[in-house]
Formats: C-alpha cells, sequence, structure tokens
C-alpha cells in the first residue's frame, strides 16, 4: 500500500496530466511484477468503490487487521512499539499493532473515495471532515507569506491536502514516489481526483530550489514529517536517537515562514478530524546550527506526543531508529 505524501510526497515542479511535478529522471520501465501489482490494485479499489465509503473502509480494516499480525513485518511494528513505549504491557502492544492494521487497511480502502473527501465536493465535507484552527492558515496566507504545513502518518493522511479547499492550488507536497511507476501514476490521479492538482516534489537533495522558490511566491508546503531516514540531525524520538529532516525547518528560519503543525484524527470509522495547530515557535539566538537543532526537536516532540495520544492511529512499521543505530554499529 502507498505510505503517503511522504512516500508519498517531498516536492517537485514537473508535468503530468493531471499532476504539476519537478523534472525527474526518466521513471522505469514497468515490469511484469509491476502490473500484475497494478492489475491487482485496481481490482481490490474497484470493489471498494463498488461497495461504498463506509462499507470499503470497514472491509478494508477487516481484511488488515485479519492477516496484518499474522505477517512478518508486525515483528518490526512489536520491536519498534516496546522501543518507544516499554512502559505498555505486551497485550496493550497487541491491541495497538490490531488497530494499527485496521486504519492501515481503511486507509488502503478509501484511496477509492479521496475525491470524496475534497472540500470542493460540498456535498460530502461537512458530513466526513471536521477542520479545526483552519483561521491559522488563513492569517499566515492573508500576511502574504508562504506556509509549511508538518503532519505525519496519521489515521488516513491522504485526506490532509485534500481538505485545505481554496488553498489547494498553493499546495506543494514532497514525496517519494513508489517503485511501481503504474502505481505511482494511479495514485496520483486517485489523489488529484476532484480537487485541483497540487505541486509534487520529489523528496531529496534536488528539493531544495523548488521548495525555496515555492515558498518565496507565498506558497504552502507540506510534509510527513516522521518517516525513516538515512541521513539527517541525530535528534530524539521517543527517547531514542534518529535522523531527522530538518531543510524545510530551515527554509522557514531563512525566510521566516511560519510552521503549522497538523494533526489528523480518524474519528469514526472513516470520518476525521483535522487540526491546525498553533505555529511551532522559532528559536531566537545567534548560532543558527542550534536554533535549527532546537527547532527540528520541538518538531520531533510535538510528532511523539500526536502519536502517544493514539498509537493505534500511527505507522508503526516505519524503521524509525535503524538508520542511525546501523552508522552507529558502522563507524564503532
Amino acid at each position: 500500500m502507498v505510505e503517503s505524501w511522504s512516500i508519498g510526497r517531498e516536492f517537485a515542479l514537473t508535468d503530468r496530466t493531471t499532476t504539476k511535478t519537478e523534472k525527474t529522471a526518466e521513471a522505469p520501465k514497468p515490469r511484469l511484477k509491476d502490473w500484475l501489482e497494478y492489475i491487482g490494485a485496481r481490482f481490490l479499489l474497484g470493489v471498494f468503490r463498488i461497495v461504498g465509503l463506509k462499507a470499503g473502509s470497514a472491509f478494508g480494516g477487516w481484511i488488515a487487521h485479519s492477516i496484518g499480525p499474522r505477517l512478518g513485518v508486525t515483528k518490526r511494528a512489536a520491536r519498534n512499539l516496546e522501543r518507544a513505549m516499554p512502559e505498555l504491557g505486551e497485550a496493550e502492544r497487541q491491541l495497538i499493532i490490531r488497530g494499527m492494521w485496521d486504519n492501515l487497511g481503511r486507509t488502503a480502502a478509501e484511496y477509492a473515495h479521496l475525491d470524496k473527501y475534497s472540500l470542493d465536493a460540498a456535498d460530502q465535507k461537512s458530513d466526513l471532515i471536521t477542520i479545526n484552527g483552519f483561521e491559522r492558515l488563513e492569517q499566515a496566507q492573508a500576511a502574504g507569506k508562504g506556509v509549511i504545513l508538518i503532519s505525519g502518518h496519521f489515521a488516513n493522511w491522504e485526506v490532509l491536502p485534500l481538505a485545505i479547499g481554496p488553498y489547494r492550488d498553493r499546495l506543494a507536497e514532497i514525496y517519494r514516489a513508489p517503485n511501481n511507476p503504474l502505481i505511482d501514476q494511479f495514485v496520483h490521479r486517485l489523489r488529484d481526483a476532484g480537487a485541483p492538482p497540487a505541486l509534487q516534489i520529489p523528496k531529496g537533495p534536488q528539493a531544495g530550489r523548488p521548495l525555496l522558490r515555492h515558498l518565496k511566491q507565498g506558497g504552502i508546503v507540506a510534509l510527513l514529517a516522521d518517516q525513516k531516514m538515512r541521513e539527517g540531525l541525530p535528534l530524539k524520538f521517543f527517547g531514542h536517537t534518529a535522523f531527522t529532516a530538518h531543510t524545510v525547518l530551515q527554509l522557514s528560519l531563512k525566510l521566516d515562514v511560519p510552521v503549522l503543525p497538523v494533526s489528523i484524527t480518524r474519528e469514526d470509522s472513516y470520518k476525521f478530524a483535522i487540526t491546525v495547530h498553533d505555529p511551532l515557535p522559532a528559536p531566537q539566538g545567534d548560532d543558527d546550527k542550534v536554533r535549527i537543532r532546537t527547532y527540528t526537536q520541538d518538531m520531533n516532540d510535538w510528532l511523539e506526543a500526536q502519536v502517544r495520544a493514539r498509537p493505534s492511529q500511527w505507522f508503526w512499521l516505519h524503521d524509525r531508529w535503524r538508520a542511525y543505530n546501523v552508522r552507529r554499529q558502522d563507524r564503532a
């Protein structure tokens, strides 16, 4: 299943039929395996579409929480959960893992209905998404500045780009494309259904320039800041060191643009509450290295607090700490 706009997304500016994206290396030709995965995904999402949003979400959750806990990858989630929240008992951890799989299954099924979550679809918006604190985004945009939205793999992370309504055409998303080019194109079409296409900026060193340009033009940048990183600042997350992306926060300090944390909560099976929180305070001082470390650690602390509040709605399959531990072992 597709992880996100940070598997998702880290912005680019290339031309697609339905999506603006930065030009990158030519996509690899699909292999037989890619075609089989694509056909399977189209079939499943077609079923989820036919049965409707409510039933499809429930069916996807049932499939995932029935099968997921038996898969080998679940050992990683259990390991991560034990490391992050050792105070929990075994029964509590198993309950969280089952809930995680249910949430992931629902999220996968809801890809077939993303168009219904767009706030441009007036007949659906009030029933499916509740937004709190939207005035914070409006105030930041009214000031004529760019805005950075940070969130994580909470609930169904795909609904956030669809929920900003009138600002969708100013949105840029940082993303990592799926390995399967057919799935990548398919997911882009689903994300853009029922809403103006967002600017897509591929994750990586090449993202810096288009990000800078977009923010200078007063645009909105959104990213999921909790994903596994192979490099970055070594900072604490749940009390353990993990590489953490900090480039976007550097741009925030450089351009004096606000960083608005955004939480997403699954409230009623297939309905969501999105909250735009107060801006992350920008650290003061003359030492830029200290400022960016403090800023990035504050972001990690906010993400951790959101995960602790609703652990079953987070993506525990991310091996968030592995890259740092491997690097440390290599240097030993």
